[in-house]
């Protein structure tokens, strides 16, 4: 009895040692899942990266080339043409690389070296198409007229989102029309029926949260888009209110990740929107958001308290039977 009087006191001990590693093993697969899909954004944002590196290099090379041309390759006829003009070093140093790089490489060069060594397929590829550059110079081709364009006497409201986005409704075409600006270049996108909305949030350049309605009337609705191919595709929308509940919602950093995280809840209903790149979002519900939240900080106290009942177990309901 001694015996088993002591293994009853040890019990209590084993038992919370268990679910403090069980409370450490989800803690440890729901960071696994973060980093998962931080590595996933950061591959997508790195052959990105890559792509422009390499047509960069690419226009670089060729400019090189056409650059080169104008001297003809030749070292000394730089020379005399930079002792000719005052240079600022920088310029003075990329023609230097210009013709190290591509000095070599002159039609003219190249089709001496072809004589020399009596090859005639590098004089062919060095003659190939000679024709097209001679009639360009000599016989041009006439420049078309420019297109007539109509003039126009519309205008649009624009209101200011960010420091890079415009947004315009325009009521006359039933929709609103989003300009933003992306690497340098201007981006168009329209929503259709979208004269009535306004922007609640940008999570991420291509991620939009638009209201419809009145926000504190509680009347309307909220509207999760992303843009591709110049038009807004809706990934989820939610009334402001429902049966006397308003929907509450954050937005924040919540992942330090260069996005903004969207948190939706009531009572009944959770949802996190998680953009992983500059263009897409991931919405997790209920239980899924809860797990993707385990780990991060800021999570209001009504999700925190919507989660630990998603995650209690079912309450055992007494039958009645004797």
């Amino acid at each position: 009895m001694l015996l088993l009087s002591a293994c009853n006191r040890a019990l209590p001990e084993r038992e919370a040692e268990l679910a403090a590693l069980r409370r450490d093993e989800a803690h440890l697969a729901a960071q696994l899942n973060l980093l998962t899909r931080n590595v996933t954004s950061l591959r997508a944002s790195t052959q990105g990266e890559e792509n422009r590196s390499r047509t960069n290099a690419a226009a670089l090379r060729e400019l090189q080339v056409e650059q080169v041309e104008t001297w003809k390759g030749e070292a000394d006829a730089l020379a005399a043409k930079k002792a000719a003009v005052k240079l600022p070093p920088n310029l003075a140093a990329a023609l230097d690389l210009a013709q190290s790089i591509a000095g070599g490489e002159t039609l003219e060069k190249r089709f001496a070296r072809g004589l020399t060594a009596k090859d005639p397929a590098s004089l062919a590829k060095v003659l190939e198409y000679w024709e097209t550059n001679w009639l360009a110079l000599n016989h041009p081709e006439e420049e078309e007229p420019e297109p007539k364009v109509c003039p126009t006497t519309r205008s649009l409201s624009c209101t200011p989102i960010d420091d890079d986005s415009l947004w315009c409704p325009d009521p006359e075409q039933s929709a609103a029309w989003a300009l933003l600006l992306d690497n340098g270049s201007l981006t168009v996108g329209r929503l259709g029926a979208g004269q009535g909305h306004v922007v609640d949030a940008r999570l991420a350049p291509r991620v939009w949260l638009t209201r419809l309605g009145d926000a504190e009337g509680g009347t309307g609705a909220l509207f999760l888009h992303t843009l591709r191919g110049g038009s807004f595709q809706t990934q989820w929308q939610a009334r402001l209110t429902r049966d006397g509940v308003h929907l509450e919602s954050l937005k924040a950093n919540f992942d330090e990740d260069p996005f903004t995280e969207g948190l939706f809840w009531t009572k009944e209903d959770l949802l996190f929107a998680d953009p992983t790149s500059r263009d897409d979002v991931t919405l997790l519900r209920d239980l899924q958001a809860c797990d993707a939240l385990a780990l991060l900080e800021g999570v209001p106290a009504p999700v925190r308290e919507r989660c630990r009942a998603l995650k209690a177990p079912p309450v055992a309901v007494d039958a009645g039977v004797p």
